[in-house]
């Protein structure tokens, strides 16, 4: 994974493995924008949410979300770290914890001091979550909150999936487990197919999955490469109906300020949604936000089949936003320029 360092000559661009498989370093609110917009085109109130590699923050803010607390959903939630488990229980069971306490597992992320972020209050705001609450020293979450939610023992993700019943869940939200997974040793293109036929399985009709990965990997123009987000999902049986670039972060690691890049993906079973529900909204939306960015840098829209989307990231543009509009159409958005020289603007 690429990433950008901060030195005291400004940004470097380094190329490391950043997702190491074993950690990853977040802050509330960040996935809830577009797990909002997946429980907003769900055909019905969902039943039965299910979050794998749930960290300690995002259990709790889909429990909060609008949809959720008007169908009185159960959220599940599944983390392969006994430590990220114990959080949760602790929270669940006295409806706090201590952010030191959390930081001490996934880092601390540098969020918010900057004029263009919002803060994790902010964000948690702005997707209407209730029930959750964040202090500068501690996290607190209300009781009806916490019944809506339980926790699994701690299992990896691909076991876990493997042992469910067939159409049990109307949302999937993975965060960035899917990223964690790329760097294992043992991932291949075969395994990475074989978990996401599990996710539809489990999928009910209609249902979604959302998850968040880095920017590069769905720019990778090799579809054959097992970390291609969009060859993977093709083969596996799942339709992109949205994906959009979101905010970079700066965060502390290992001593050094990293400015990172992800992006959001909202999924669904081929055949299930001929197009994203209120496109033209999305569209707008995307289009509305990069045109606060314009004195930085321009951007060009673009339409036609994925098929002509690749050949657009071929032609070097750097995809932001993608979104479908009918069966095998979709508008996208690319910003001109080198995503590593966009991105620090």
């Amino acid at each position: 994974m690429h990433y950008l360092e901060k030195t005291e000559s400004g940004l470097l661009l380094m190329d490391k493995a950043f997702a190491d498989g074993s950690s990853t370093v977040a802050f509330c609110g960040r996935n809830d924008a577009i797990v909002k917009m997946a429980l907003e085109i769900l055909p019905q109130k969902p039943n039965r949410v299910l979050v794998l590699g749930c960290g300690p923050y995002e259990l709790w803010t889909t429990a909060g979300q609008q949809q959720i607390v008007e169908g009185n959903a159960t959220i599940i939630g599944v983390d392969r770290s006994e430590q990220i488990t114990s959080i949760n229980q602790t929270i669940k069971h006295s409806g706090q914890q201590e952010l030191t306490k959390i930081e001490e597992v996934i880092g601390n992320p540098v969020f918010g001091q900057e004029k263009k972020h919002k803060t994790s209050t902010q964000l948690i705001k702005d997707s209407a979550i209730t029930g959750v609450e964040l202090g500068e020293k501690e996290i607190k979450v209300d009781e009806a909150n916490r019944n809506r939610v339980q926790i699994a023992p701690p299992s990896d993700a691909i076991d876990f999936i493997a042992q469910q019943e067939d159409k049990k869940f109307s949302l999937i939200f993975s965060g960035n487990l899917e990223n964690n997974m790329l760097f294992q040793p043992s991932y291949s293109r075969e395994r990475g197919i074989k978990f996401h036929r599990d996710i539809i399985r489990l999928l009910q009709q209609k249902g979604v999955y959302v998850y968040t990965t880095n920017e590069i990997f769905f720019n990778d123009i090799d579809l054959t490469n097992p970390r291609n987000v969009r060859g993977i999902l093709r083969d596996s049986g799942l339709d992109i109906l949205y994906k959009a670039t979101q905010y970079t972060h700066v965060l502390q690691r290992n001593g050094h300020w990293v400015v990172t890049e992800d992006c959001g993906i909202l999924s669904a079973r081929q055949g299930d949604y001929d197009c994203l529900p209120n496109f033209g909204k999305a569209i707008e939306t995307v289009r509305q936000r990069l045109d606060r960015y314009k004195d930085s840098f321009q951007y060009t829209e673009g339409y036609g089949t994925l098929d002509q989307l690749q050949e657009a990231i071929v032609n070097g543009q750097t995809n932001i936003a993608v979104v479908k509009t009918a069966s095998d159409k979709y508008h996208w958005f690319n910003i001109q320029g080198v995503y590593s020289e966009v991105f620090p603007e």
